[in-house]
């Protein structure tokens, strides 16, 4: 039996405290993604079939204080209806129920460990999977942006649209529809934006996100 408890103590508890430390430290991108790749191989160690070793240690913890707490149940039980004849006995049993007491604690605390360490590894793995999406369209943005020649290219693109419409109308309305004929550049440079608009929806959304 000491031997399970010095386990939990000495492996069970210190391991997650290590990867929470590592993963929640502000670091540079890069060491954060080292560290959470790091964290992930020792989430998926496989064990036995389907079960890794996070499955593995959360089942270990969850029975050693489920059987902790039926110990420090039956110790009380026991006091209750129990007389002691000498001093030296009730001491051998009150450190037996404090020992069952500390287990129960420290059982409690490596279940806890290992539950938050995962939840916030999923949480880290999330928010830096957005962070990398924002930078890559942010990125995007500032190559649209400094493209060389879009200006002449989207101007061509206005004056090849507005010769083709001049060309489709008919030489006695031509006259008429002399202001209409402008609207066909503004409608290109729309259509050029959408891409950029697009994009920035998008880093909307990851910002709120993040």
């Amino acid at each position: 039996m000491a031997t399970i408890w010095s386990l939990v103590a000495n492996w069970l508890v210190p391991i997650p405290l290590g990867l929470f430390l590592l993963t929640s430290l502000p670091l540079p991108r890069n060491v954060r993604r080292g560290t959470l790749i790091f964290t992930q191989r020792v989430f998926d160690v496989p064990i036995m079939g389907s079960f890794k070793l996070l499955h593995v240690m959360l089942w270990l913890t969850a029975v050693a204080f489920l059987s902790s707490a039926r110990q420090v149940h039956l110790f009380h039980e026991q006091k209750e209806g129990m007389t002691f004849t000498t001093p030296n006995a009730e001491i051998s049993f009150l450190s037996k129920r404090w020992r069952a007491e500390r287990n129960l604690w420290l059982s409690a605390f490596a279940f806890s460990a290992w539950a938050f360490l995962a939840a916030f590894y999923r949480e880290a793995v999330r928010r830096l999977e957005a962070d990398a999406r924002l930078q890559e369209l942010l990125e995007r943005s500032e190559i649209t942006a400094t493209e060389p020649g879009r200006g002449d290219r989207e101007a061509s693109i206005g004056r090849e649209v507005t010769s083709k419409a001049a060309a489709r109308t008919p030489a006695g309305t031509a006259s008429p529809n002399k202001s209409a004929a402008p609207s066909a550049p503004a409608e290109v440079a729309t259509v050029g934006d959408a891409a950029g608009s697009g994009a920035g929806i998008q880093m909307q959304e990851l910002k709120k996100e993040l």
